[in-house]
């Protein structure tokens, strides 16, 4: 059954900013850096048959994608999440021709596609704690999952009345929305915390502009002067869209919209078949691939709307050659593909600066006991923050001036590390707790260094 995921939705878009349209203008949103960090590479994992190809990075540095199995002949690929570099394979054998896991929460829950006859039939999955479901649709024969919201909501593509494919949700108990089309089939790719949802969307045979979906309409992004083809594939919390706009599979270029920007082409290499901007996180920056002079393909980081090869940015490049940066998480570290030594690999990019200070625990994770969390490798003697609450959200923190944590109203405990950086909270969680999901952060106030963010449902 097709839902609504207001009491009307109209099935018809318009374009964005016409009559009776109520708009907020966005400035452009930049680093408090000059240039974009150093980073340092490592190899994630590779394929003896060809890619491993990753498709979404959450604030765990959890990556979902793929990568070549070698049975098949082209349909060989396997769905999989990579956690602390441990490939976990969500393709089961059995029925499971080929699959791809397009997208990942901070939750671990994974949604994207699978092929169980070839290119004939597709289904779209949700993957979570080992489980696999399929997402349900109005007719059989064409779903995909291709990205997942933090509260849960798979974001795609389905087959639904008189057999249109449109722009999908599924919500968490995976009822679907049918989010409608600009007149000639659509596909979603991303969603952000205000609920406003971003793909791309056919008007006729020769015009498919970018369209951003909210309050039940969806709206027209356009497209690049003299292009056709618009894909806006990330939305993040400040309402920035990136993606690309081009008129073949050979002539790409990144774009950048807000709502008081309008589309705006992103800078190249200076190679006539421009760019493609692939993911962007919450501090607008930008990773993509660009061709340069010479035909050979970059990974690459637009950081204050600079175009930079992450080849020239890393402290150990040695053998690297890194071709295409995929995805992009808000502690800035980049996923993507390229080559170590002349092997493809799948790669993952760490910013030097990124606070190297870890958060671990809760221990047990038991409600109506005491849990211990530990943070190691602070800065020695340094007051350490310990903030939790129970929803992903941005707080700015006073003491760290602009610094933010990823949890919404959290609340906070102060400590201090001892002379090897280490740090352990001890607390009491009262029984009410049971099945509750907690979000913690600690924070080194020293350097404003923040750590990762774990999430965990208590037992």
């Amino acid at each position: 059954m097709t839902h609504s995921l207001y009491a009307v939705i109209a099935r018809a878009g318009r374009r964005l900013g016409g009559p009776g349209t109520c708009l907020s203008v966005l400035a452009l949103s930049t680093s408090i850096y000059a240039e974009p960090p150093m980073y340092e590479v490592r190899e994630v994992d590779r394929s003896e048959w060809g890619l491993a190809i990753p498709y979404d990075l959450n604030n765990r540095g959890w990556i979902a994608g793929c990568y070549d199995s070698g049975v098949n002949f082209g349909d060989a690929r396997h769905a999989a999440v990579w956690i602390d570099g441990e490939r976990i394979d969500l393709t089961p054998e059995d029925y499971i021709v080929s699959a791809s896991a397009y997208g990942i929460n901070n939750d671990g829950t994974v949604t994207g596609q699978y092929h169980t006859d070839g290119t004939v039939y597709s289904g779209g999955f949700r993957w979570h704690n080992g489980v696999l479901e399929t997402l349900p649709t109005f007719a059989p024969g064409h779903q995909m999952g291709r990205g997942i919201s933090e509260d849960g909501v798979v974001l795609g593509q389905a087959m639904h009345e008189h057999f249109s494919t449109n722009a999908t949700a599924w919500d968490s108990d995976l009822n679907d929305y049918d989010l409608g089309s600009l007149g000639f089939g659509s596909l979603a790719y991303d969603s952000n915390g205000w609920g406003r949802i971003v793909g791309s969307s056919g008007v006729d045979y020769s015009y498919n502009p970018a369209f951003i979906w909210q309050h039940g309409q969806m709206y027209e992004l356009g497209t690049l002067p003299g292009k056709w083809i618009g894909r806006a594939y990330v939305i993040n919390n400040h309402n920035e869209v990136a993606g690309f706009s081009g008129s073949s599979g050979l002539d790409s270029h990144g774009f950048y919209w807000t709502y008081g920007t309008g589309m705006i082409e992103l800078p190249d290499l200076g190679h006539p078949f421009g760019a493609e901007a692939h993911d962007m996180n919450d501090h607008a920056v930008i990773v993509g691939d660009a061709w340069q002079p010479g035909s050979d393909v970059a990974a690459v980081v637009w950081h204050n709307f600079e175009i930079y090869t992450l080849n020239d940015r890393l402290i150990n490049g040695e053998g690297w050659d890194l071709a295409s940066a995929q995805v992009i998480n808000d502690l800035g570290q980049i996923a993507g593909f390229g080559y170590s030594r002349n092997e493809p690999v799948m790669f993952l990019a760490t910013p030097v600066d990124v606070p190297m200070a870890a958060l671990i625990g809760p221990s047990p994770g038991i409600a109506g006991a005491f849990n211990e969390l530990e943070v190691v490798e602070a800065e020695p003697g340094a007051d350490v923050l310990l903030v939790y609450g129970f929803s992903m959200g941005e707080t700015t923190l006073p003491e760290c001036g602009d610094v933010t944590v990823d949890i919404a109203a959290p609340r906070g405990i102060l400590a201090r590390a001892d002379e090897a950086g280490h740090v352990e909270f001890r607390g009491y969680i009262p029984p009410e707790g049971r099945g509750k999901t907690l979000l913690f952060q600690a924070v080194d106030l020293s350097t404003c260094y923040v750590s990762n963010l774990v999430v965990r449902e208590l037992k």
